[in-house]
């Protein structure tokens, strides 16, 4: 939250004056959150509106996030994926969500998802990638890395031209599931990508 929260200064940089009301309830969540706002917000108001010295900037707001993604747990399967196994891996994703109880909407759904993230990691990564995949709660998970590295803080949250050819895979990944992580590592980037089911 905090990261698509910082976002919102870059998507929305010069671009007419506009406030948000941002929900916190100070009392009640832990204070690292409430400083992490902080740093989130150029300006603050208690019933007037200020310069806030804690904001991170706008160039910290752009940069990478580079903390890992807690490993992906023992019992993912993991698949590797180049050119010629797309349609295997089309398969595995099925064939994992459904035990996992999603309905066919859903199934083809993120299906849809892992194919246009393994597709950037064969055009944007290297050739290849390792995708892992593993449902728990209700819920399904693919971790997707590569040697690529995704640099644009707004990939995937912006919806493409229809004249642009590429650009679409991070953005339909964006619609189709609940949530979308993007690190970059010294060895490449991983995207996870999460749905629940409904």
């Amino acid at each position: 939250c905090a990261r698509h929260e910082s976002l919102l200064n870059l998507a929305f940089t010069g671009s007419p004056s506009w406030s948000l009301l941002c929900p916190y309830d100070v009392y009640a969540l832990p204070p690292a959150v409430i400083e992490e706002a902080l740093r989130n917000h150029p300006y603050v108001s208690n019933g007037d509106s200020r310069p806030n010295p804690r904001f991170r900037g706008l160039d910290d707001c752009a940069s990478p996030v580079d903390h890992p993604l807690p490993d992906p747990p023992p019992q993912a399967a993991t698949f590797h994926v180049d050119i010629g196994s797309l349609a295997t891996l089309r398969e595995l994703v099925a064939s994992v969500a459904s035990k996992h109880g999603f309905r066919r909407r859903e199934i083809d759904d993120f299906v849809l998802t892992v194919h246009e993230l393994a597709t950037n990691s064969i055009r944007h990564g290297g050739g290849r990638g390792i995708v892992r995949l593993w449902g728990d709660d209700g819920e399904i998970v693919a971790d997707v890395r590569d040697r690529g590295s995704i640099l644009d803080p707004l990939a995937g949250r912006v919806e493409p031209r229809l004249d642009v050819a590429s650009g679409r895979g991070l953005w339909l990944a964006n619609q189709l599931s609940d949530l979308v992580q993007i690190r970059v590592q010294p060895d490449g980037g991983a995207v996870r990508a999460r749905l629940r089911r409904r």
